[in-house]
C-alpha cells in the first residue's frame, strides 16, 4: 500500500517543479502566447497530475480559447479531488455563472 502512495504522490522537488511551470503558463498566457501557456501545463502535468494549480491554470487556457465546457470538466475533476480548495470552487462558480 505504501509503495502505492509513494507512486501516487508527488515527491516535494515535483511539487515545486510543476508550480514553476504552471508559473510559466500563467506568464505566457498574459503574453497571449496559448502556444507557451498549454506548453507549459503539459511539462507540469509530468511533474503533478493532479495539482489544484495545474487544474487553475488549464481551465483558465481553455476558457480563453472559448472550450467552456473542457474548462468546467478540468475543474468538476479538480473540485472533486480537492474539496475544500477555495481557487477551484470559486473557479467553479465563475465558470457555472459563464454558462447561466
Amino acid at each position: 500500500a505504501s509503495e502505492l502512495l509513494a507512486r501516487r504522490a508527488p515527491a516535494p522537488n515535483d511539487r515545486v517543479r510543476a508550480a514553476l511551470h504552471v508559473h510559466r503558463a500563467v506568464l505566457a498566457l498574459a503574453r497571449d502566447d496559448g502556444t507557451g501557456a498549454r506548453a507549459e501545463l503539459e511539462r507540469a502535468r509530468g511533474f503533478a497530475p493532479e495539482s489544484a494549480q495545474l487544474a487553475l491554470a488549464s481551465a483558465l487556457v481553455l476558457q480563453g480559447e472559448g472550450r467552456l465546457e473542457e474548462a468546467l470538466d478540468t475543474i468538476r475533476t479538480a473540485v472533486a479531488r480537492h474539496p475544500d480548495d477555495p481557487d477551484l470552487q470559486a473557479r467553479h462558480a465563475e465558470l457555472l455563472a459563464a454558462f447561466g
